[in-house]
């Protein structure tokens, strides 16, 4: 072998070391600076892991069997651009570098899509392409230009500090351009799926039999992209997966009135003990529900159990009566009567 060839083996080797380590750090420390309680699934949690080493080793063959060198880069791109969304936990201190993930945080679909119309030859085929590829490139320029210029704390997840390139607040215009780019990222999704598929039909016998699931592995991929980018758009909850909580890491507290099972927030985040406690609390009746609040009372007060925030008799062993706030301690059967009977 060449000394040549043995210093290009070696290089591309430590390169592809180098950003497998990058993205398993922003993995493995966004999940432990993550809330134990937020925290997703181990399982997703190595699911997402594992999607840049595929790239990764699928970018030491394309080096390996390709004509050029320009699919293998786009694929080394892929797996630094795979930014998982915990790991703006670990940052949300640094105010000059998380506007700067956040804007670019989903280059990899771009990335993605370049990849599929340049492989195997490393260059786009036609006007198509070229427009395609242009398209992404400049809504994805446009996109991080705004984040900068826009993006308050509450368009990432987490605490972090203000934007220090923010120019102007207005979160509606943000909230448009954010949304239009990713309705504009579902539907070139679309259209190379769908050229693809033109490709594949148009192949010979040979190279459809090869790549026959080509066609179904690609529709599915551009119909997922394009159907979260319509939810995000019609403001469907947000999952850990794809989009991002909105809500603020501690929500408003909810009124007096509310009911017990109203104390967790959106986005899988508890809320406040205070919070909790207040929920729990219970009001004061008066006019017609006085009555109701008496027969409870006397209900609670013959069974031995305790009346719930919704002002019904529970019975001592239900789960109801055992959630207490933090800090409180068990009361004995007589000591709960008691309480019940003071109502």
């Amino acid at each position: 072998m060449a000394a040549g060839r043995r210093r290009r083996i070696a290089r591309r080797t430590a390169i592809i070391a180098t950003v497998v380590v990058l993205s398993l750090a922003m993995e493995i420390s966004g999940f432990l600076a993550t809330p134990a309680d937020l925290r997703p699934e181990v399982s997703y949690t190595t699911l997402h892991a594992a999607v840049p080493i595929v790239f990764a080793a699928c970018a030491g063959i394309a080096w390996a069997i390709g004509p050029n060198d320009v699919p293998a880069r786009l694929m080394i791109a892929f797996v630094v651009m795979w930014i998982p969304q915990s790991f703006y936990q670990v940052i949300e201190q640094v105010g000059w570098l998380w506007p700067i993930l956040r804007g670019i945080d989903l280059t990899w679909a771009v990335i993605a899509g370049i990849l599929v119309l340049v492989y195997p030859r490393g260059w786009l085929g036609d006007r198509f392409d070229r427009f395609i590829a242009t398209t992404a490139l400049v809504a994805s320029l446009v996109n991080f230009l705004a984040v900068l210029a826009l993006a308050g704390t509450d368009a990432v997840p987490c605490d972090c500090v203000p934007n220090p390139y923010r120019i102007a607040e207005a979160p509606g215009l943000f909230a448009l351009i954010d949304t239009g780019y990713r309705i504009v990222g579902g539907a070139l999704a679309l259209a190379i799926a769908v050229r693809l598929l033109v490709r594949w039909v148009r192949g010979s016998v040979p190279a459809r039999t090869v790549a026959f699931l080509m066609p179904v592995a690609l529709m599915a991929w551009a119909t997922t992209l394009a159907v979260q980018a319509v939810g995000y758009a019609a403001g469907a909850p947000p999952t850990w997966s794809s989009t991002r909580c909105r809500s603020s890491r501690w929500p408003r507290c909810p009124s007096a009135s509310s009911r017990a099972s109203r104390t967790r927030a959106t986005c899988g985040r508890a809320w406040p003990t205070s919070c909790a406690s207040r929920a729990r609390a219970p009001t004061a009746a008066s006019g017609p529900s006085r009555s109701r609040a008496r027969s409870a009372t006397t209900a609670c007060a013959s069974t031995g159990g305790t009346r719930s925030a919704a002002g019904t008799s529970m019975p001592r062993g239900s789960p109801s009566t055992r959630r207490r706030p933090v800090g409180a301690t068990a009361s004995s059967p007589s000591r709960r009567r008691a309480d019940c009977r003071s109502r």
